[in-house]
């Protein structure tokens, strides 16, 4: 049996929980953004590497003492594949 929690705002009422927000799109998609980052980095981590988002935008990616800068996801996803790990 799964535990659902009630919906419930801040001030402990249901009045506003369902309301979908002007920003759930936004939220919607950095989730989406997370989760393909969390799923690159463990599929690394299999490959014995690591993999770490900068602050300024971008990603590392090392291994064996050797590290590349890559701006996007897609460039991740292409040296892990060129790599031969998994998707």
């Amino acid at each position: 049996m799964k535990w659902h929690p009630e919906k419930r705002t801040p001030g402990t009422t249901p009045a506003n929980a369902d309301h979908k927000s002007p920003n759930a799109g936004i939220v919607a998609q950095q989730a989406a953004e997370r989760k393909a980052f969390t799923t690159l980095q463990a599929q690394a981590a299999l490959a014995g590497c690591e993999l770490h988002a900068l602050a300024a935008g971008g990603f590392l990616l090392s291994r064996w003492g050797l590290t590349r800068e890559l701006r996007s996801i897609d460039e991740v996803r292409q040296m892990l594949t060129q790599m031969g790990c998994k998707s």
